[in-house]
Formats: C-alpha cells, sequence, structure tokens
C-alpha cells in the first residue's frame, strides 16, 4: 500500500479546496492500487474523514482518540454484507468511530432492532441515489 503523508491529507481537508485537492490525491493514488486496495484505501479515507467530522472522540463516552487508536463501530453489522452489500454496510451513517471499549461498540449495534435496521437501510439508499 502507498504510504500518504497524513500532514498533506490534514492541511487538504483543512485549506477551502480539500475536496477537489483530496480527489486529485484519491485519483493518482488509486490508480496504481489492485482493488482490494483501493478498497483499503477507500475504507482508511472514509475512517480519516469520519474521525475529523465527528470531533476526534468516542461517539459514545467522549474519549479523545488518535487516528490509530479508535474503531469504527457498524451499527448494521458487516454479517449483513450479503444482504445489504458494502455500500450500504460501509457507508458513513451506518459508521460510529469509538474508542477500544466493547462497551462503546455494542452500544450503536441496532442488527437486533429491524424497525431501525430498515429505516436506516433506506435513509442510507436514499443518499445514495442522491449522489
Amino acid at each position: 500500500m502507498i504510504e500518504i503523508d497524513r500532514n498533506i491529507l490534514r492541511a487538504a481537508r483543512q485549506s477551502g479546496k480539500s475536496k477537489m485537492f483530496g480527489e486529485l490525491i484519491n485519483y493518482e493514488i488509486r490508480k496504481r492500487l489492485t482493488v482490494t486496495e483501493r478498497e483499503k484505501f477507500d475504507f482508511f479515507i472514509i475512517k480519516a474523514e469520519l474521525y475529523y467530522e465527528r470531533g476526534c472522540c468516542c461517539e459514545r463516552c467522549n474519549t479523545p482518540l488518535n487516528l490509530h487508536g479508535f474503531e469504527l463501530a457498524h451499527r448494521i453489522g458487516q454479517g449483513a454484507i450479503s444482504l445489504y452489500g458494502k455500500k450500504i454496510i460501509h457507508h458513513k451513517l451506518n459508521l460510529k468511530i469509538v474508542c477500544q471499549s466493547k462497551d462503546c461498540n455494542d452500544f450503536f449495534n441496532i442488527g437486533n432492532k429491524p424497525g431501525q435496521v430498515k429505516a436506516l437501510v433506506a435513509e442510507i439508499k436514499e443518499v445514495i441515489e442522491g449522489e
């Protein structure tokens, strides 16, 4: 995997031209990667974006986190990829940033609440169609 200077990514996101700059970086890096590496890279970008967008703290207990010391909690678990697909399961609306506590990760699991799962899937599909 190509190493990315995190300071460049941070500066790109903080500048007014972050989207254009970020897209250029993504394009230049992605075209050199295999399909599997692209998926990992894209997921890394989503993880970094969520980290900064959601305040660099656990979304349940507000513990300050560093970029490499947190997990992504899937509200609908990854076991449902075969049912809903990767676009739904790895969508930002289905992810929460949490500390490494199992309690914090489990807090956001809605897999055993069919009504909430159905509503979240519908919301994510609506967002995807609008993109």
